[in-house]
């Protein structure tokens, strides 16, 4: 481990460790005001993209997080099939079974290219997608 991370780490209090190892969901209902006051006072740093938010109050509730968050944010989405059931306003891709059903590794591999870009524009650094389909 870095020297930079153990400072980080050693300076963080019990609270801040905990909500590292949190992955928080939110409603897409719940106000600006009342959900930056939440990720504020709950030392918000990880974040699941929810299916139904659009991609400006996705970016929003991302940008809102790093405001306050000690460490790099993670943000993480279900983009098994593409990205819609993380974003609303994408185009859906086949499901993993179709695409191995088609037994062509090129466009499998050319769909997770892509799906990767779209995520990486809308901040999603991790992905729950799966690599087998059984």
């Amino acid at each position: 481990m870095s020297e930079k991370i153990k400072r980080m780490v050693a300076s963080m209090s019990d609270e801040d460790l905990c909500s590292e190892v949190m992955c928080w969901e939110f409603s897409a209902d719940l106000g600006k005001r009342a959900l930056e006051k939440f990720i504020k006072e709950n030392r918000v740093s990880n974040f699941y993209y929810h299916f139904s938010y659009s991609s400006e109050h996705g970016k929003w509730i991302i940008d809102t997080i790093r405001k306050y968050s000690k460490t790099p944010v993670l943000v993480a989405a279900d983009a098994e099939y593409g990205v819609p059931r993380s974003m609303v306003g994408h185009s859906a891709c086949p499901y993993t079974m179709a695409m191995g059903a088609a037994d062509d590794a090129e466009s499998v591999y050319e769909i997770g290219r892509l799906v990767s870009k779209v995520c990486r524009s809308h901040g999603i650094n991790f992905t729950l997608s799966p690599v087998v389909d059984i």
